[in-house]
């Protein structure tokens, strides 16, 4: 019970405290109990281990974060092969790990079961070193305090979760297809005099801004990572 475990947390902070210390709560309905017992918590929502993992994952991030508070360490699981890794596309993965971090939450576990994955399961396999890379790319973005110097941006499609963001001197916009379709959605940022093209650097390809405008393909679920950049680079 909630007590108990805070009694264990004190008793370790009584011998370190600066030892971190972490619970993993399964069932959402308890999570209020539990949140002032350790330094951080583990969450797997109904989502994470539902059939189609992104509809609802939105809906109980913010739910989390209403529960935890904003400043609560939150790691998140996804649902990698459980229920089944025939639910799960690579692209949902890539997806539900992005939104997580979009809203808020700190780390990510990929929960394999207790099986683990087929060794046939290819894409499934060479999905999490590149999308580790990903991650420790825009995590330091994302948590970025919000600058002056950010231009306005908008786009014409509801299924798309953006995060636009100054770090290090550059400008970063990170999306998300939402949907289990192909979209095309256009982007316009503010300041057209000032921007010339993007970039993808998970991509290593370019694309020339018109007045501000640009339009980007995205498969089912897919995300992109761009930056945008003041002057024109006709380089590789």
């Amino acid at each position: 019970n909630p007590q108990e475990f805070k009694k264990i947390n004190d008793f370790i902070k009584s011998i370190d405290p600066t030892h971190p210390t972490n619970i993993q709560i399964d069932d959402m309905s308890q999570l209020h109990l539990y949140k002032d017992c350790t330094d951080m918590i583990e969450v797997a929502s109904d989502a994470s281990y539902a059939d189609h993992l992104i509809p609802n994952l939105m809906d109980d991030i913010r739910t989390i974060r209403r529960i935890l508070g904003p400043a609560k360490p939150v790691l998140f699981y996804i649902g990698s092969t459980v229920p089944s890794e025939n639910k799960r596309t690579p692209e949902e993965i890539r997806c539900a790990a992005y939104l997580a971090l979009m809203h808020g939450l700190n780390g990510l576990v990929f929960h394999v079961g207790h099986n683990g994955i087929n060794p046939r399961s290819t894409r499934h396999w060479s999905l999490y070193r590149g999308l580790a890379r990903e991650i420790e790319f825009i995590y330091p973005i994302l948590i970025s305090p919000q600058s002056p110097e950010l231009p306005g941006i908008t786009t014409n499609t509801r299924n798309l979760e953006f995060r636009i963001k100054r770090y290090n001197h550059r400008t970063y916009l990170i999306t998300c297809n939402t949907a289990g379709v192909s979209i095309t959605p256009t982007f316009t940022i503010a300041g057209t005099g000032r921007y010339a093209q993007v970039t993808l650097p998970f991509e290593h390809r370019r694309v020339r801004l018109t007045d501000g405008v640009f339009s980007d393909e995205f498969m089912p679920y897919e995300t992109h990572v761009y930056e945008v950049l003041e002057t024109w680079n006709s380089g590789n």
